[in-house]
């Protein structure tokens, strides 16, 4: 009988390194299980700060496009009422009040202080220009500040004519360096500029605010004015507006004012000196340090403004992430977790039941945060549904909203080309048509947006739809009022979808060959399938322009055009309402062309 192995004869490195092993392997799964989880934290940091970065970016440009677009707006103000002036011989005082009444200036420009005109007078006729005013009913009338000089300006019509600009009657605005380098430049290129920053006389001392104005010079009918000296020889005056900035920029930007402090210097230097607008109305101490800060220059009327973008608390905390704590405490309970099991299995069998007893807890640790997070998706799940029944509500208030002042822009520009063709002002008369042209387009754009949302929205009816038999009937209607094309469809190709959808996308399709190929005189259109890797697929094929593949990727994109609206017309709404009509279908689309040689179209349906 063999003798027992006693200790001593056992393999004297086995049990150290058993030992060893055991101590150092939960060691090392612990810090790889860290360092992972340091890593995925730090990520998921990198992507709230380029959300929150993008998002900023993104509320800029639209704030810098808003001030543009406000400022634009009253442009169109002073334009029309010079074209009050040049459409008469002479405007009465009663006569501008009611146009300017018409335009209804509380309720559509807010911000604007008025809408006025100052008229040059000479220093020979000064006397006879105060005696005629008085007789008009103001017997204090008188132009001020009294001074000698060649030429005087004066205030004598400003509307509404009540309140503070009751101050500016009669003021002379040339004599005052700001005021008079705007109105040079204005006389001098026929064009609206703006002052730089000056106290408006309309301010009483309470709560004051920066002031601007705007002004178009008004020339003598029927005087050339294709030379800097002939304008200054034609000038009698300015139809001008002022403006207080903080009431100029109130309401602009919507209910995210308390998140971005916006700051509008006039020029290019950032100073109190040149401080215009600050939305938080914190006492000036410069461009502060913050998390996000932009400045961007833009061109108004001639004057540049620089704009200091800066976030704010509550702008941060709206686009706050939690996901990167759940990302840390998830990554340290698993490897917390993992280096437990670890340790329990290299500490031997005699260990398994306290291991599988910390196994059941930490299992029940993993549910309840499951649990958790199950919760938090529907949580998520619901406030999206929230959020886009609030969004097709916005959409259709937006639709309203806005297609009534586009209504009545349309019936003012075709009213001003009435009466502008009767007077036969070619000037207005254009200004007018341009207006009109401007006002459908956006009806146009308003109507191509709600369709992109409304096929995101809309349920579908599958049915087979025949293609060819679609071809036909929209060449049919091309055919009424586009010149000879050669038209190729292949027969009986059925698939099935919303005939309502696959309708406006092959109309889209068709469309576009017609157009782009308009200027080949042996134009050609092919509707057609093919059969690649055992999948049908579609195409529309055209010799026209075609495009450069190197710009392919902005096809999809709303409002992107690959060329000037010049050369052919169109919102830039089509191809994505096409794309979006596919991809409904569970299919994809996509383009080769080569410029000069026409495009091909092809697409799927899943």
């Amino acid at each position: 009988m063999a003798p027992k192995e006693s200790p001593a004869t056992k393999s004297p490195g086995k049990v150290p390194n058993l030992q060893r092993f055991a101590h150092w392997l939960p060691l090392a799964v612990l810090t790889v299980g860290l360092l992972l989880t340091y890593e995925l934290w730090k990520h998921e940091h990198q992507i709230v700060a380029r959300d929150l970065r993008a998002n900023f970016d993104f509320l800029v440009q639209e704030d810098l496009t808003l001030i543009k677009q406000r400022m634009q707006a009253y442009e169109q103000v002073l334009r029309g009422t010079r074209g009050l002036f040049t459409a008469s011989e002479s405007v009465e005082r009663h006569e501008f009040r009611d146009y300017v009444t018409a335009l209804g200036l509380e309720e559509s420009y807010r911000g604007i202080q008025g809408v006025g005109f100052t008229q040059i007078v000479p220093a020979a006729r000064l006397q006879s220009h105060i005696e005629s005013v008085r007789k008009e009913g103001f017997p204090d009338y008188a132009i001020w500040p009294d001074r000698e000089q060649e030429i005087h300006t004066s205030i004598i019509y400003l509307e509404p004519f009540s309140g503070r600009n009751l101050r500016a009657f009669g003021y002379d605005m040339f004599s005052e360096q700001v005021r008079h380098a705007a109105m040079v430049r204005a006389r001098d290129t026929g064009t609206v500029a703006l002052s730089g920053k000056v106290r408006l006389v309309q301010e009483t001392g309470e709560r004051e605010q920066a002031g601007v104005l705007s002004y178009l010079p008004i020339y003598a009918n029927g005087k050339r004015l294709d030379s800097v000296q002939s304008r200054r020889s034609a000038i009698i005056g300015w139809v001008y507006s002022p403006f207080r900035m903080d009431d100029l920029m109130a309401g602009l930007f919507g209910g995210r004012a308390n998140e971005i402090d916006i700051e509008i210097y006039d020029g290019e230097e950032i100073s109190e000196k040149t401080l215009l607008h600050d939305s938080d109305k914190i006492r000036f101490a410069g461009v502060m340090e913050a998390p996000l800060l932009a400045i961007k220059r833009m061109e108004i009327a001639g004057r540049i403004w620089t704009v200091a973008f800066r976030s704010l608390p509550p702008f941060e905390k709206r686009l706050k992430s939690n996901q990167a704590g759940y990302v840390a405490v998830t990554g340290i309970v698993l490897s917390l977790l993992l280096t437990a099991i670890t340790r329990l299995l290299a500490r031997g069998r005699s260990r398994a039941m306290e291991a599988r007893e910390a196994l059941a807890i930490k299992q029940k640790q993993l549910e309840d945060l499951n649990l958790s997070l199950e919760q938090r998706v529907a949580e998520r799940t619901a406030e999206l549904e929230r959020l886009n029944r609030e969004l097709e509500s916005f959409c259709y208030s937006i639709s309203h909203e806005i297609q009534a002042p586009i209504a009545r822009l349309d019936g003012f520009s075709t009213a001003i080309a009435e009466s502008a063709r009767d007077a036969g002002s070619n000037e207005v008369l254009y200004l007018a048509e341009r207006l009109g042209v401007a006002s459908r387009k956006l009806r146009d754009v308003i109507d191509s947006l709600l369709v992109i949302y409304r096929l995101g929205s809309t349920e579908m009816e599958m049915v087979p739809v025949d293609l060819s038999q679609l071809c036909g009937q929209i060449f049919d209607e091309l055919r009424e009022h586009e010149r000879t094309i050669k038209v190729t469809i292949a027969p009986d190709v059925v698939v099935q979808g919303d005939h309502r959808m696959l309708e406006t996308c092959i109309r889209h399709l068709l469309e576009n060959a017609v157009k782009y190929s308009a200027r080949n005189p042996e134009a050609a259109v092919e509707f057609g399938e093919i059969i690649q890797t055992g999948e049908a697929v579609f195409f529309v094929r055209d010799n026209g322009v075609g495009f450069d593949m190197a710009f392919a990727g902005k096809l999809f994109e709303p409002f992107c055009r690959l060329h000037c609206e010049s050369e052919f017309e169109g919102s830039g709404t089509g191809l994505p309402t096409v794309q979006r009509i596919i991809e409904r279908h569970g299919g994809r689309i996509w383009a080769e062309a080569t410029p000069g040689n026409g495009a091909t179209f092809f697409f799927t349906l899943g």
